[in-house]
């Protein structure tokens, strides 16, 4: 391993794979430093007893869209045809005695609004 680096990125989440991943391309040497045993960070699937919580589900506009933020680092790092985004019909479940019957948040932005309002109408 080497002892000399153009950059030192602490932390293997989204952000630091991405950081990692931009200052590579530009041909510097870079070391990615992760306290954990798997990287990902927060984007990553874990197990609390038989539960296993899916962490890195995100709504999310799809990356070819200009406006989206992702869609410059995704053509900078050449990653749109490796990525396929899985839609949701039911983005999220939510069970809580403080609110009554589960609570079920559509896939869309618009739809989760309609949702809340519909639900939470105060």
């Amino acid at each position: 391993m080497s002892e000399n680096y153009d950059a030192i990125v602490i932390g293997s989440g989204l952000g630091g794979l991405t950081a990692g991943a931009l200052f590579a391309r530009t041909g510097a040497r870079v070391l990615l430093l992760e306290r954990n045993k798997s990287f990902g960070g927060a984007a990553t699937t874990y197990r609390h007893g038989a539960l296993t919580v899916e962490a890195s589900l995100h709504e999310t506009t799809h990356p070819d869209a200009p406006v989206d933020p992702k869609h410059e680092v995704f053509e900078a790092l050449d990653l749109e045809a490796d990525i396929d985004l899985v839609p949701v019909e039911n983005f999220h479940e939510i069970h809580c005695p403080l609110i009554g019957d589960p609570f079920i948040l559509p896939h869309g932005f618009d739809a989760v609004e309609a949702r809340l309002v519909e639900r939470f109408p105060h």
